[in-house]
This record gives structure tokens, sequence and C-alpha cells, in this order.
């Protein structure tokens, strides 16, 4: 950890926890974090984990109330960067989500009943969703999201169930995707940074493994 504030914010034990083994946090035989110390314009310079991370830390805390709490940390790390005069990101558009996912290894995009969809080794993990006439009866009284909504794919049901309880603005389901390993995103409301990870952690959860395992090896090299 340098001196920087924003850095130091997240603290010694959240970093720690990337640091055990060979700094691969794994689940099983599969990658589940990616730290990425690269910042683009606007981000802050910040560590940025996964929400798979986030939603399995080491044994001591559970799944929901880990991820939650990271989740908090992030949002306070926003307001120290903005307050140390680092620009917030604008909103967050279709295309932004495009180059994350097209900046992943062997990510191909097509598209899927007439809506962008990218996949890896044939495996979608991230796409368009506008929702339907159903999905909207659905809502009822209430009012749905609006703006792009993006579907992005998460290992397992346990992981989907630890996301949505952490409350991360912009992260949210529909009774469409119930029992379904996806997450729905806002991308009118959600940050760059958690946009990112969400993507980066589908693209995880559908690479083949040893592609997988290389990708993350990589950007563990990257932050030492």
């Amino acid at each position: 950890m340098g001196d920087d504030p924003v850095e130091a914010a997240l603290g010694e034990g959240l970093l720690a926890a990337m640091d055990a083994g060979d700094g691969i946090p794994r689940r099983g035989d599969r990658p589940v974090a990616i730290p990425d110390s690269g910042r683009g314009a606007g981000d802050a310079p910040v560590e940025v984990f996964t929400l798979d991370a986030l939603a399995r830390l080491p044994a001591g805390a559970g799944d929901g109330e880990a991820a939650a709490r990271l989740l908090d940390e992030a949002d306070r790390v926003d307001a120290l960067a903005a307050r140390c005069g680092d620009t917030v990101p604008a909103m967050v558009s279709l295309e932004d989500a495009a180059q994350i996912a097209l900046d992943l290894p062997d990510v191909a995009e097509g598209e899927r009943h007439g809506h962008r969809t990218w996949s890896v080794a044939g495996k979608a993990f991230a796409w368009e969703r506008p929702f339907s006439k159903a999905d909207i009866k659905r809502f009822g009284d209430a009012r749905p999201p609006d703006g792009p909504i993006l579907a992005v794919s998460v290992a397992d049901l346990g992981e989907k169930e630890a996301v949505l309880a952490a409350a991360s603005k912009g992260f949210f389901t529909i009774p469409h995707f119930d029992g379904y390993a996806a997450v729905l995103i806002q991308l009118k409301v959600v940050t760059k940074r958690a946009l990112r990870a969400a993507i980066v952690d589908g693209w995880l959860a559908c690479a083949p493994p040893k592609l997988a395992d290389e990708f993350v090896g990589q950007e563990a090299k990257k932050r030492r």
C-alpha cells in the first residue's frame, strides 16, 4: 500500500486477502477474483475487486454479509475519490459495456434475439436485455428501471444471491430470471468499476478453465 488516501481507504485486510498463496483466490480449481491496478480516464486510483471475489471472501464472514460490507466500502472510496479531486465516472453507456467485454480474451460480439451479446467459447456471459411487455406488466405499479439494461452471468445461484444481497447500485433481478444464474444491471446508475467487475465475473463463469487461469495469473502479475 502506498500513500494514496483512496487506496488506503480500501484497507490492508482487503488487499491481503488477494495475496494469499499464489495471489489468485479460487473456488475449487477456478479463479474467483481479479485485482486490477490500472485506471482509465476519470477512474479513481483504487484496486478493483470482482463481485465474485466480494461474494467469496475467506471463511469468517457470511457470503452476503461480506459482499455487502465490501461494496459499502467501495461506495466510501468513490466519495473519498471525489473529495481528493478525482472525477467521479460519468454515466455508463452500452458502448462502455461493449468495450469492457471486448477487452477480455477470446470474446466475440453477436446477437441473441436481436440484441447485442458477448460470448466466450460459445457461451454468452453478457447481453443487452430490454424488458418485454410481460416483464413490465409484472412490475405492477412500480416503475421499471429505465435506460439500457445489461444481463450478466454469475457463477451460480449462490453468487447471484450474494450480489443481490449486497444491494450495489444498479444491480437487480426480475421474476423471469428466477432460478437463472444471471443478474441485471441498470447502466444509467451503475458505476463503471462495478460494471467492469460484473462483466469480468461473468466472463470467468463462462470461460474455459485454462483460459480463465491464464487471465487471472496475468492480472495478478500486473499488481505486483
